[in-house]
């Protein structure tokens, strides 16, 4: 049974981690775009409109899609 539950808590944390690095998750990925922004622009305060503003253009795949909180 203890082997079990290790091989399950492996599994579990590479699930994780393949999920991460495919970008499964919409509110990672634009967390880690509104910290780039940060890094970018050496921000310590930042607005969702400075944060449209240093986003790229519109027809750009890259652009995120902010919703409202």
């Amino acid at each position: 049974m203890r082997d079990a539950i290790a091989l399950a808590d492996y599994f579990t944390s590479h699930s994780l981690a393949a999920f991460d690095a495919m970008g499964a998750d919409r509110t990672t990925e634009r967390a880690r775009t509104v910290l780039e922004a940060l890094r970018t622009h050496k921000w310590s305060e930042v607005s969702k409109r400075d944060l449209m503003a240093s986003s790229p253009a519109p027809s750009s795949p890259l652009r995120p899609t902010w919703t409202r909180c």
